[in-house]
This record gives structure tokens, C-alpha cells and sequence, in this order.
């Protein structure tokens, strides 16, 4: 019965620092994908003020063209 006790204890102790480190990984890999995502967001809206920005200056030249 001893024996049964320690080996349970021993899986137990394995399987809870399985558990550690799982969770380890799974923090690991969730703070890089909130940084990838938050990249990608950053690189998506500075694209399209650099996009707008170009539009507006286009607008503005067509409008001086037009007007002078």
C-alpha cells in the first residue's frame, strides 16, 4: 500500500510540473501573438494614413489644377 501511495505521489508531482509548463508555453505563446497581432494592426493602420494621406494630397493638387 506504501508503495502505491509513492508512486501516486510521484505522478502527481510529475503531472503538476507538466502542468507548469504547459501553461508556461501557453502564456509564452499568447504574448506573442498579442504582440504579431498588435504588429500587424499597427502596421495596417499606419499603411492606410500613409494611403489617405497620399489620396489627400492628390485631391488637393487635382483641386489647385482645377482651380487656377
Amino acid at each position: 500500500m506504501n508503495t502505491i501511495k509513492e508512486y501516486l505521489i510521484q505522478l502527481c508531482n510529475k503531472l503538476q510540473s507538466f502542468c507548469r509548463a504547459w501553461n508556461s508555453f501557453v502564456q509564452i505563446c499568447a504574448i506573442f501573438c498579442m504582440k504579431f497581432h498588435n504588429a500587424l494592426v499597427d502596421g495596417f493602420v499606419e499603411k492606410q494614413i500613409y494611403e489617405s494621406s497620399l489620396i489627400n494630397n492628390k485631391f488637393a493638387i487635382t483641386a489647385v489644377l482645377i482651380k487656377t
